[in-house]
């Protein structure tokens, strides 16, 4: 994978390291991100990036520094954060609770994630249960949606509150869609799209791509 020796690739890849505190080994997720992200955003540059399932940012923070790299900090697109930022792992509801004990990958607090992207003035973090504190927060026009709750019946519905803000072009990246321990959460997900018309390109990582 010769992406993974590319200067600005190493440097995106660490402001992601520096977000989480260690690193995730998710390489060719984070360049699918990436290239998402550049293609989304030059189909509009004033539409809204949107991710619903933030964490502790990790895949943001590459994606907002490699953005920057090629463009500049007051060119860059407004973006949306969705996330309870809670350390409190998921049921199998997907509810969050402390006696689920913690999930290493969620935020340590919101606070944390917030001076995490302080640099960005672009983004906006927004603290809540999906898809509730979607309500009166849906952009106009939204360019890319990196989709990771691990919960599908969620993700389902947070994509039919915003799929009428996409723009053409606009792409949707979901994560942890088809690999194995996720066969529910491809079933649904690629129901969902069928209905639609749309096919879901299948990617290496278990990651999948829609292009509306």
């Amino acid at each position: 994978m010769f992406f993974v020796k590319d200067p600005e690739f190493i440097k995106s890849q660490s402001r992601a390291i520096q977000a989480s505190g260690f690193d995730y080994g998710i390489p060719l997720r984070l360049h699918q991100a990436m290239w998402c992200a550049r293609t989304s955003m030059r189909k509009d540059p004033d539409a809204y990036f949107v991710e619903f399932g933030t964490g502790k940012g990790f895949v943001m923070s590459a994606v907002m520094f490699n953005l920057n790299s090629h463009e500049n900090k007051s060119t860059l697109p407004p973006t949306l954060l969705f996330d309870s930022f809670e350390s409190y792992a998921t049921d199998s509801l997907s509810l969050q609770s402390a006696k689920n004990g913690k999930n290493i990958y969620y935020a340590e607090s919101f606070e944390r994630v917030v001076d995490n992207f302080k640099e960005w003035p672009n983004v906006t973090l927004v603290r809540g249960q999906l898809p509730e504190s979607l309500i009166g927060k849906i952009p106009a026009r939204i360019s890319f949606i990196h989709v990771d709750l691990n919960s599908p019946l969620t993700e389902v519905a947070c994509l039919k509150l915003c799929w009428s803000k996409l723009i053409l072009g606009g792409i949707v990246l979901l994560d942890d869609f088809a690999y194995l321990g996720f066969e529910k959460t491809h079933e649904i997900i690629t129901s969902f799209f069928n209905e639609i018309g749309y096919s879901i390109l299948t990617t290496a990582t278990g990651q999948g791509i829609v292009i509306k």
